[in-house]
C-alpha cells in the first residue's frame, strides 16, 4: 500500500540490523537498555507540518531496520526528500542508508543534519549520495529547504545554514542565527512515532518520553562535541505544557530530561519544579546534572516535584584528571553532591571515563574504587573518544595518538573507538 509523503525523516540505527551480531549496547536478552524518541527529527517534523508540508518519521533504530531493509518504506512513502541526522558514531551507516535511497531513486534529495555533518560539511559532501548538509539547528532551515525544493525555486544560495555541491565545488552558505525564543517551536511530532515502544530499562515505569528544556552547554570538557555554547531556555510553563501533553495524549509514565546539562541555571530548574507542583502534575522524572552548581534548596524542590534519579557526569576520581578534562569541578564537590542526593532520597547514576590520556592501571583502579565509595545506584564507564569538534581530538592529532581510518565502523556495523590506536 502506497502512502505518499513529501518528506521522510529517518532516525538512523545505532548498529546494522541487516547483520546478525552481538552488540555491547544490548543486554543479555537482546533488548536495548533504552530507546528514546528522536527529538531532533520530531522537532523538524512538527515545524514542517506547521508550514503545510506532509512529513513522516521512521525510527530505524527503534524499529530495528538496517540500511537495506529501508526499501519497503521508500516504496510505501515515495518521498521527494529524505532527511537524516548523523553523529560520528552513526555516520558510516547513514552513508549506507543514503546509498540505498539513491539506488532506489536518484531523484530523491538526501539531506543530512546533526553534529557530524555540522562539524564536517565538506567531508560529508564527499559522499555523492548526500545532496545537502544542514548545519546547526535544523528546524527553520529544513522548512525553507523543503519549500525551495518542492516548489522547484532553485534558491539554495539564499538559504542560511546549508552546504551543498555546485558542480565540483562545495558551497557553504552563511550561518543561520540561533533560535532565540524556544517556546515558539511546536512540540515534537510524537504522533508520527510508536510512543508505546520507547523505554528506559532503569526507569520506574514505561513508556518513557524524552524532553529537552534547554539547548546548549557553556562548559568546556575536552571530550565533548558541542554545537551550542550559548544556553537557551524554554519557559517553565511551556515545558510543563509538554509534560501534560505527553501524559494525557500518549500515556507516558515517565519523563527523561535530556538537556546537555539540566542544572546550569538552578533558578530555572526551580521554576520548572514550582510549575509542576502548582499544577499538581504527578509524574516520575530524571535528569542529567553537573555536581556543581548544586544546592539543597534546588534538590529538595526537585524531589518534591517528582524527580527521583539524577545522572552525574563525574568522569574522573582525582582533581588532577578533572582539571585535565576541564570539568570545572573538584572531587570535594563530587562527594558533596552525592551526600546531598543521598540525604534527600534520590537514586543516583554516575558516569566515568576510563583510559584518559596519562592514566595508569593504578589510576583506573582508583576510579573503580571511587565509584564504589560514592555508592551510586548505577554506574557507567566509557572510553574517551577523540570525536571531531573536541579539544581531545586536537590534542590527539598534535601528539600523533591517532590511527587514520576512513570511518568508525567495520562492514558489520561494529563501532570502533574513532581513530585511536588499537
Amino acid at each position: 500500500m502506497v502512502s505518499l509523503c513529501e518528506i521522510l525523516l529517518l532516525n538512523p540505527p545505532l548498529v546494522n540490523y541487516d547483520v546478525k551480531q552481538h552488540v555491547l549496547l544490548l543486554d543479555p536478552s537482546g533488548s536495548h537498555l533504552e530507546s528514546l524518541p528522536p527529538l531532533g527529527v520530531c522537532y523538524i517534523a512538527s515545524m514542517l507540518e506547521n508550514a503545510g508540508h506532509d512529513a513522516r518519521i521512521v525510527d530505524m533504530d527503534n524499529e530495528k531496520i538496517g540500511p537495506h531493509s529501508l526499501l519497503p518504506y521508500l516504496k510505501k512513502y515515495e518521498p521527494k526528500i529524505v532527511g537524516l541526522s548523523a553523529t560520528t558514531s552513526t555516520f558510516y551507516l547513514v552513508e549506507r542508508i543514503a546509498e540505498t535511497i539513491k539506488d532506489y531513486n536518484e531523484d530523491i534529495i538526501v539531506v543530512l543534519g546533526g553534529i557530524h555533518p555540522t562539524l564536517l560539511p565538506e567531508e560529508t559532501l564527499q559522499s555523492k549520495s548526500v545532496d545537502v548538509v544542514v548545519r546547526g539547528e535544523g528546524e527553520l532551515t529544513m522548512v525553507e529547504l523543503a519549500s525551495s525544493i518542492l516548489r522547484k525555486k532553485e534558491e539554495l544560495e539564499k538559504i542560511l545554514g546549508i552546504s551543498y555541491r555546485k558542480g565540483s565545488k562545495v558551497i557553504h552558505n552563511r550561518e543561520r542565527p540561533l533560535i532565540k525564543n524556544l517556546d515558539q517551536i511546536p512540540f515534537p511530532a510524537r504522533h508520527l512515532l510508536k510512543n508505546e515502544k520507547y523505554f528506559v530499562a532503569l526507569a520506574k515505569s514505561n513508556p518513557t518520553a524524552a524532553i529537552m528544556g534547554s539547548r546548549g552547554c557553556p562548559y568546556n570538557c575536552i571530550f565533548c562535541s558541542q554545537m551550542f555554547r550559548t544556553v537557551r531556555y524554554r519557559s517553565a510553563e511551556n515545558i510543563v505544557d509538554e509534560i501534560e501533553h505527553v501524559i494525557n495524549d500518549f500515556g507516558i509514565s515517565e519523563i527523561a530530561f535530556y538537556d546537555d546539562t539540566f542544572n546550569v541555571n538552578n533558578k530555572w530548574v526551580r521554576q520548572i519544579c514550582e510549575e509542576l507542583i502548582k499544577r499538581k502534575v504527578k509524574v516520575d522524572w530524571r535528569c542529567r546534572c553537573r555536581v556543581a552548581p548544586m544546592d539543597r534548596k534546588t534538590l529538595s524542590l526537585m524531589r518534591k516535584a517528582g524527580c527521583y534519579m539524577i545522572s552525574f557526569g563525574v568522569e574522573a576520581s582525582s582533581n588532577r584528571f578533572l582539571n585535565f578534562l576541564k570539568k570545572g569541578v573538584t572531587i570535594e564537590q563530587v562527594r558533596e553532591a552525592f551526600r546531598l542526593s543521598w540525604s534527600l532520597g534520590f537514586e543516583t547514576h554516575v558516569y566515568f571515563l576510563v583510559g584518559i590520556p596519562g592514566e595508569t592501571g593504578e589510576d583506573i583502579a582508583r576510579t573503580i574504587k571511587f565509584a564504589k565509595d560514592l555508592k551510586p545506584d548505577f554506574a557507567s564507564f566509557f572510553i574517551p573518544v577523540p570525536f571531531p569538534g573536541t579539544e581531545l581530538r586536537e590534542m590527539a592529532i598534535k601528539n600523533s595518538w591517532l590511527k587514520q581510518r576512513d570511518n568508525a565502523f567495520d562492514e558489520k556495523g561494529f563501532f570502533h573507538t574513532y581513530g585511536w590506536y588499537e
